[in-house]
């Protein structure tokens, strides 16, 4: 009797190591913990794992380089698939033949196995998919949410973007395109099917880029985009900044904005409360984008993930080109100060307000190209409507707070209707006196950052 009583003892505590190991909150060792004879610390592994997505939203004339920089993801430091390690996600729709035939869109997990990387695929959606869109960005990152429990979350979104614009403001590209407004899904999508990607030479430099099939010049990374049809019957859809703001269903620590004219003050007042930082560019981006081979790498090297870190390799793989290709501007912002910030430009509102909306932005350090007024340096803009000096002395203590990190080129895609850089705060604003447009300054009054500071009244 005493036997099978030690039998069903050894059989019961057998079960309860089996059950324990399958419990979907298996404790794991705290890094760092367990120094001397001090016993680990034992947490859940949803406090342990971080996990970064990488949006790429790429069914537009940018489906090359974004599909380019998977491949360089796969091809640098990757995790594992034990249950305490870092994840990476990649949702990815891209162009496989052209506009007219939709594909379908695909949530991938990279890691490394015995040695090498592996892309697999955990959910698919259909073809026709808009990407860019709200609903579907919003429902990848529930998803996220739900199938994947960490203690950090973080976002790269990849694509076309016009930072606080609202639908076919900027390029309301004549020819055939019906911008579709974020109300519908919004989203959105670029023309000519890309079968490859055109290289030109630029003259001075003698180094090539890769060509915008609509301008000839370098193509760069202009949120979200989505494009099906043909040409001269295009369907373009986008999200605006407000709706991209209302998808996020969790706090992210970081959003990481691999697309063109984000570094706004409108940008970050929108986010400021869905993210604990933010990595943009005020001008465009170059179609290479940021540096994939190294991102997870360095992002990840600690405890603590770095955007500033991310910030310094992007940049210093454009200040390292000569020509045209060196052009490059990045901030990184801690959303903890931006209520700050907003607080500082009301206040310098109650005072110069009058002088700053009515500058036409002649003479303002700019971030646009061509005829898109629409984007000029925010320190720059209070120096020139004549704020006083313990005004601006005020406004660069606070922008120092909000931006940890700022560099941008001397220069940026001089020739190609580029600008030179004189002087770089880190944040893009708009001037509503150099566009004189009733109906925008309507969309910009309703924006979270305009109801903070009072530019349009």
């Amino acid at each position: 009797m005493l036997e099978k009583l030690k039998y069903a003892l050894l059989l019961a505590l057998l079960l309860a190591f089996c059950a324990c190991s399958k419990d979907p909150d298996f404790f794991h060792p705290l890094p760092g913990s367990g120094i001397g004879n001090t016993p680990p610390s034992r947490v859940p592994d949803n406090e342990i794992r971080r996990v970064l997505l990488l949006y790429s939203c790429g069914f537009n004339s940018l489906s090359s380089s974004l599909r380019g920089d998977i491949d360089e993801l796969l091809s640098g430091k990757l995790p594992g698939t034990e249950r305490e390690e870092d994840v990476i996600l990649v949702f990815g729709h891209h162009v496989t033949k052209s506009y007219s035939v939709p594909s379908e869109a695909v949530l991938m997990r990279l890691y490394q196995e015995n040695g090498e990387p592996v892309r697999d695929t955990l959910r698919t959606w259909p073809a026709g998919t808009v990407s860019a869109s709200s609903a579907t960005l919003g429902e990848v990152l529930g998803l996220v949410r739900r199938d994947f429990p960490a203690r950090e979350y973080d976002l790269i979104f990849s694509s076309h973007a016009t930072g606080w614009l609202p639908v076919s403001y900027y390029g309301g590209r004549d020819g055939g395109y019906e911008f579709v407004p974020t109300s519908v899904p919004d989203g959105c999508l670029s023309p000519e099917a890309m079968s490859g990607e055109r290289l030109a030479q630029d003259p001075l430099s003698g180094e090539y880029f890769v060509v915008d099939p609509f301008t000839g010049g370098p193509l760069t990374r202009t949120i979200g985009e989505t494009l099906f049809g043909s040409s001269g019957n295009y369907t373009v859809y986008n999200i605006e900044l407000e709706n991209f703001a209302r998808a996020i269903p969790m706090k992210l620590n970081t959003i990481i904005f691999d697309c063109c004219l984000m570094g706004g003050v409108e940008v970050a007042s929108a986010l400021k409360d869905k993210c604990n930082y933010i990595v943009f560019s005020p001008a465009e981006v170059l179609s290479d984008g940021m540096d994939y081979t190294t991102l997870f790498e360095h992002f990840y090297a600690s405890y603590t993930s770095d955007p500033v870190q991310v910030a310094e390799d992007y940049y210093s793989v454009y200040d390292r080109k000569t020509g045209v290709n060196r052009s490059a501007t990045v901030s990184v912002v801690d959303c903890s100060k931006v209520k700050g910030l907003e607080e500082c430009v009301a206040s310098l509102m109650e005072t110069c307000g009058d002088a700053f909306r009515v500058l036409d932005g002649r003479g303002v350090q700019q971030y646009y190209r061509y005829n898109y007024p629409y984007f000029f340096d925010l320190r720059d803009a209070f120096d020139k409507a004549g704020v006083s000096p313990e005004g601006l002395a005020a406004l660069d203590r606070a922008i120092d707070d909000c931006v940890i990190y700022r560099k941008a080129t001397d220069s940026f895609l001089v020739g190609y209707g580029g600008f030179e850089i004189d002087c770089y705060s880190g944040l893009s604003c708009y001037l509503p006196g150099a566009v004189s447009d009733s109906g925008l300054d309507m969309a910009y009054a309703s924006g979270t950052w305009n109801r903070a500071v009072g530019v349009i009244r």
